[in-house]
C-alpha cells in the first residue's frame, strides 16, 4: 500500500517555498536596478574616459548579459510560484474534502451507535419476555396436566360403567363447546403477562382458524389407561 501523503505538510512547504521565491525575486530585482544604475554610470563615464572606452563597453555588455540572465531567472521563478499556487489550491481543496468526509463518517458512526444501543435494549427486552413466557407456559402446562390427571383419576375411580359413560359424554360435550373467546382471552392474558401483546383473528373473518381449533378438539380423547396428562393431540 502506498505511503499516505501528508497533504497539510506539503501545502505548508509549498507556501514557504513561494515566500522564499518571492524574496529571491525581490533581491534579484534590486540587483537588476543596481546593475542598471551601474550600466548607466558606465555609459555616462564613457564620454568622460575615452581611454577606457573599450573596457567600459565590455563591462556594459557583461552587465546587459547578466541583466538578461537575471530576467530569465525571474521569469522561471514566477512560473514556479504560479505552479506552487495551483498545487496549494488543489491540496487545500483536497483537505476540505477530507474534513467533510470525516465529519460525515462521524455522523454515521453516531447514528450506528444509537441503532446498536436501541437493538441491544430491544434484545434485552425480548429476552426478558421469553423468560417470562417460559415461566407462564410452565405454570399453565403444569396446571393443565394436574387437572387432566385428576380427570382421568376420577374417570377410573367411578364405580360403574354408566357413570364413566356419563363422564365421557360430559367431557365430549365440553370438547364440542369449547369457549374459543375464553381461550383466546386466556392466551392473550398469558402473553400479556410475559410482556407480549397479541390479537387473535376473528372467527367470522378467518374460518380456517376456527376449523383448525375444531379439528384439534375432535382429535382429543379421554384415555382411561394413561397416567399422564390427557387429552392429547395426534
Amino acid at each position: 500500500m502506498a505511503e499516505q501523503v501528508d497533504v497539510g505538510a506539503q501545502a505548508k512547504a509549498a507556501m514557504e517555498e513561494i515566500k522564499n521565491l518571492r524574496e529571491i525575486c525581490a533581491s534579484q530585482n534590486k540587483k537588476i536596478e543596481q546593475l542598471s544604475g551601474k550600466n548607466k554610470r558606465l555609459t555616462e563615464s564613457n564620454t568622460m574616459y575615452v581611454k577606457n572606452q573599450a573596457v567600459l563597453l565590455k563591462e556594459g555588455e557583461e552587465a546587459e548579459d547578466e541583466i538578461e540572465s537575471l530576467k530569465a531567472r525571474i521569469a522561471d521563478l514566477n512560473a514556479q510560484i504560479a505552479e506552487f499556487e495551483v498545487n496549494t489550491a488543489f491540496y487545500t481543496e483536497l483537505l476540505d474534502d477530507f474534513f467533510a468526509e470525516k465529519k460525515e463518517l462521524q455522523a454515521k458512526r453516531a447514528i450506528n451507535h444509537a441503532q446498536i444501543h436501541a437493538l441491544d435494549a430491544r434484545l434485552q427486552q425480548c429476552d426478558a419476555c421469553v423468560t417470562k413466557l417460559i415461566n407462564v407456559l410452565h405454570r399453565k402446562i403444569v396446571t393443565g396436566r394436574i387437572a387432566l390427571a385428576a380427570l382421568n383419576a376420577a374417570h377410573r375411580a367411578l364405580p360403574s360403567p354408566e357413570l364413566k359413560t356419563e363422564l365421557e359424554k360430559i367431557y365430549k360435550t365440553a370438547e364440542e363447546n369449547v369457549d374459543i373467546a375464553g381461550l383466546q382471552k386466556e392466551y392473550a392474558d398469558s402473553l400479556m403477562e410475559a410482556g407480549i401483546a397479541i390479537n387473535f383473528p376473528d372467527q367470522q373473518t378467518d374460518p380456517s382458524a376456527a376449523q383448525t381449533r375444531q379439528e384439534t378438539a375432535n382429535n382429543m380423547t379421554l384415555d382411561d389407561n394413561t397416567e399422564g396428562a390427557q387429552p392429547t393431540t395426534t
